[in-house]
């Protein structure tokens, strides 16, 4: 996995995102260890935006598991 840094602009839902991507990782893959890091990964990202906006798109979700 690739990382990235970028500025905070709002936490609010990470901890949603991080448990929707986990449950939608972890049914797709089947694998704990890539659930969590597809989840940390969108979670990460989506406190680089600000409140709803940082809701991960089906595409970013799509894109985050091929990787």
């Amino acid at each position: 996995m690739k990382r990235r840094f970028r500025k905070v602009v709002n936490p609010t839902g990470a901890g949603d995102v991080f448990a929707s991507s986990l449950l939608c990782a972890l049914h797709v893959t089947g694998s704990i260890r890539t659930a969590t890091e597809v989840a940390a990964q969108l979670a990460a990202e989506s406190v680089t935006r600000f409140a709803i906006e940082g809701t991960p798109t089906p595409d970013e979700v799509r894109a985050a598991l091929a990787e």
